[in-house]
């Protein structure tokens, strides 16, 4: 029993113990060729196996990426050259970063996140070593002699402009000053349409509470107004006539009241007892006042001194105003008007009954015809006029 066991075992030995022959040691001569031609191999293998691809960076990379991070750690550091060529390849990588981002720098080596969708192999380098800021610097430069160029160009255009209109103040100056007026209108077109809106919808309510006047009065009333404010060198009459003096004088200062707003000023009232009885002193005291507050109301011509009427030959001119853009309400309590007689012919009788054998008559028809240079309408009574809705 003994001997078959022993018999059986050391068959078994020899059926696993491996076939191999036995090398013969090699000669001196091919053992100097033999590990030389290993030693070229393994550094030829290193050399290739360093090469970070994008597919395949096996020789510089653990086996497995699911390895911790100490063992990705050691398969980066066991060779110097493979450190050196992986920073060149992140440093090709980071260059195609925007330089406006700035990557953070971690004291550790790159950590790499494996990624699912790509092969087992590939490795994503999560963090980038710092960029050379002189792109950007380059940039900022650029942008910066952008901006000056604009700024230069700005200058010289605002220079000549500037020279332009001094020639014109020294050659014209008054034409000069229509150009610059012109400038400041053409600027303000959108302010100059809401204010002639907010004038019509003005006129509109006054004609809702004067009832009984004439339609045309509302449109002529319109049209002067827009006239001086589109046209800055013109003026503009609006000669009020009727035996009452109530509802036509609250009717002059309701339009007063609308057209100060078109104008953006104040309204400057003139009667018999401010305006005197000098032709000289009306001109001297009241043209400032004329400039600063461009709409006029007179109460009442006809109880105006005749000296201080000679005063409206200038005030009234068409062509050579004294006070240019300005609006005059004129009004005037008469009696003896019929429907059918001309609203001019009639306010022509009242002044040449007021005017005649007191002043030349060569100076009487010229005042005349520039005060009735107007739009004339007579005001008709109101029944429902109780007050005027306008506290002045």
């Amino acid at each position: 029993m003994k001997s078959e066991a022993e018999d059986e075992h050391s068959t078994h030995e020899v059926r696993t113990r491996p076939n191999t022959p036995r090398r013969r040691p090699p000669l001196p001569r091919m053992m100097e060729n033999h590990s030389s031609n290993t030693r070229n191999y393994e550094s030829k293998k290193n050399e290739t196996s360093c090469e970070p691809e994008e597919d395949n960076m096996s020789s510089c990379e653990s086996d497995e990426l699911d390895d911790d991070r100490t063992e990705l750690k050691e398969s980066y550091s066991h060779d110097s050259k493979c450190d050196s060529k992986i920073s060149k390849a992140t440093r090709r990588k980071a260059a195609s970063v925007s330089c406006t981002t700035e990557p953070k720098i971690s004291p550790t080596l790159p950590q790499t996140i494996p990624s699912s969708k790509k092969k087992s192999n590939e490795i994503k380098t999560a963090q980038y070593p710092r960029i050379s800021n002189k792109s950007c610097s380059q940039d900022h430069v650029n942008s910066k002699q952008n901006i000056n160029s604009k700024w230069s160009i700005i200058f010289w255009v605002c220079t000549g402009i500037i020279g332009l209109l001094s020639v014109l103040f020294i050659v014209d100056p008054s034409n000069a000053f229509r150009v610059i007026q012109n400038i400041v209108e053409v600027e303000k077109s959108s302010t100059f349409k809401d204010a002639i809106r907010d004038f019509e919808a003005n006129i509109d309510e006054i004609s809702y509470k004067f009832k009984n006047q004439h339609s045309e009065i509302w449109e002529e009333i319109f049209a002067g107004v827009v006239n001086v404010k589109k046209h800055p060198e013109k003026r503009s009459i609006i000669f009020l006539f009727s035996n009452n003096e109530d509802p036509m004088s609250c009717l002059a200062r309701m339009i007063g009241n609308a057209t100060k707003g078109i104008l953006n000023t104040d309204i400057l009232y003139l009667s018999s007892s401010n305006l005197g009885n000098d032709y000289g002193s009306v001109i001297y005291k009241f043209e400032k006042q004329i400039k600063q507050h461009r709409v006029v109301i007179v109460d009442n011509l006809l109880d105006i001194d005749v000296q201080a009427l000679r005063a409206f030959h200038n005030l009234c001119d068409s062509e050579n105003p004294l006070v240019r853009q300005t609006i005059y309400i004129l009004t005037m309590i008469a009696n003896g008007y019929k429907n059918n007689e001309r609203p001019i012919d009639f306010v022509t009788k009242q002044l040449e009954r007021k005017l005649k054998g007191k002043i030349q008559s060569d100076k009487l028809q010229p005042l005349i015809t520039r005060i009735t240079d107007a739009a004339i309408y007579p005001v008709q009574p109101e029944p429902d006029f109780t007050s005027c809705p306008l506290r002045y």
